[in-house]
């Protein structure tokens, strides 16, 4: 389902690119790229730990074998990837849980790019008729996530531990 997540927005065309030995070093600089020291400590330990290209290369295999898409956004008309977004799935009864995760390049911070993709996601999973709902996490002290998730009409789900910052929201489908 999610190999073929791709959509576009006002500003944004987003796309599942197919990594292969020849581009994956290509897609980890940009995933790199939007790892920054201000975006660290807010990221879970596998992304934070990116430093280098070989360490994105690592990551983004990890990926492929946990079957989690990386998608890139890029920017009309420069074309330039401003925006990652890392998506799962996960089935259950009731259907399949779509679990996201989002990077923005630091220079693009504060343009909306966060928003207008996770709202893009969001309309592109509409047509799909086996998602329940889309699931993402943030720390609780990263308010700007908090709002991108908020304003897009995620809602806080009951946490079964107070012990972490690390805070889900979801989007209910059905």
């Amino acid at each position: 389902m999610l190999s073929n997540c791709s959509f576009e927005t006002d500003r944004l065309v987003v796309g599942n690119w197919e990594l292969t030995d020849r581009n994956i070093r290509e897609t980890a600089a940009i995933v790199l790229a939007h790892v920054s020291e201000e975006s660290r400590k807010y990221l879970p330990e596998s992304l934070a730990s990116i430093r280098t290209v070989n360490d994105a290369v690592a990551w983004l295999k990890q990926q492929q074998v946990e079957k989690t898409v990386v998608l890139l956004a890029d920017q009309k008309p420069s074309w330039a990837t401003v925006a990652v977004l890392i998506a799962s799935e996960q089935f259950n009864s009731e259907g399949a849980k779509l679990y996201i995760g989002y990077l923005v390049l630091p220079s693009r911070h504060g343009n909306g790019f966060a928003t207008e993709l996770v709202q893009g996601f969001i309309k592109w999973t509409v047509g799909l008729t086996k998602v329940s709902s889309i699931v993402a996490g943030v720390d609780s002290s990263n308010s700007v996530s908090v709002s991108v998730l908020k304003k897009s009409g995620f809602v806080p789900m009951e946490s079964e531990s107070s012990s972490t910052n690390y805070v889900m929201y979801e989007f209910e489908l059905v």
